[in-house]
């Protein structure tokens, strides 16, 4: 059973990805199950500003993913994100190809986001720099160039370390728009607020897509462990929520 509750907490914490903001009430967040879009945001007129596009980013909470380092380092590949989130990936050059131990390049990302009723397309590449070691990996990635959808800057993360109970998966993302876009309008604990949602969803739904395709998952008591283990960093994300 605590393989099945472990996987359920998971795809449960993916779905958090609709948020509704509003002036003087609690910030609302709950599922969405709309395959191919990464977001849904509402914001109230009322709570926009003069445009202010400040860079913000947001960190979240280290994952528990129940599976070997040998499992996990494959299916971090960038060149494989498109399968394991709702992020499309277009095109992927790699200028430096170290085999088992990474590469260097670029991808065409294509991310979808509902503001107020109405959906924007955003395409960039990015640059990414991915390293792998003996039981650890990171993707480390930046904006080279935004195609549609106003960004102007972007630099983050993707990891995985080794932890008692398989690895701890963790992202971080940093993000600037520019003048004309909607997103400069809202203030800036706010922008934090949805990107945080955002990201850990996405690590959620990225796990729960790992496990699910994973050849070799841990045996029972390590899930028993990693169950525990996503349980607080469910109530540690809920936290952060409210």
């Amino acid at each position: 059973m605590s393989i099945e509750k472990y996987q359920d907490l998971l795809q449960e914490g993916s779905r958090l990805r609709s948020i509704s903001i509003a002036p003087g009430s609690p910030f609302q967040v709950g599922p969405l199950d709309a395959p191919g879009l990464a977001l849904d945001v509402r914001v109230d007129p009322a709570l926009l500003l003069a445009a202010d596009c400040r860079r913000f980013g947001a960190t979240t909470v280290p994952i528990p993913v129940a599976l070997p380092a040998s499992e996990c380092l494959a299916l971090i590949d960038p060149a494989r994100w498109e399968e394991f989130s709702d992020i499309g990936i277009t095109e992927v050059k790699k200028t430096e190809d170290r085999g088992a131990n990474g590469w260097t390049g670029s991808i065409r990302e294509v991310v979808i986001i509902r503001w107020n009723g109405k959906d924007y397309r955003y395409v960039n590449v990015l640059k990414i720099d991915f390293r792998v070691g003996p039981t650890s990996c990171v993707v480390n990635f930046e904006l080279e160039k935004a195609l549609e959808g106003g960004l102007a800057f972007e630099i983050g993360y993707l990891r995985l370390d080794p932890s008692p109970f398989g690895m701890l998966l963790t992202s971080h993302k940093e993000l600037q728009y520019q003048g004309d876009s909607e997103w400069c309008k809202v203030p800036l604990l706010k922008l934090e607020f949805i990107l945080g949602t955002w990201l850990n969803a996405a690590a959620f739904q990225y796990a729960f897509r790992m496990v699910k395709a994973a050849r070799q998952p841990l045996v029972p008591d390590v899930f028993d462990k990693s169950l525990q283990s996503l349980q607080a960093m469910r109530r540690l994300a809920e936290l952060s929520l409210s």
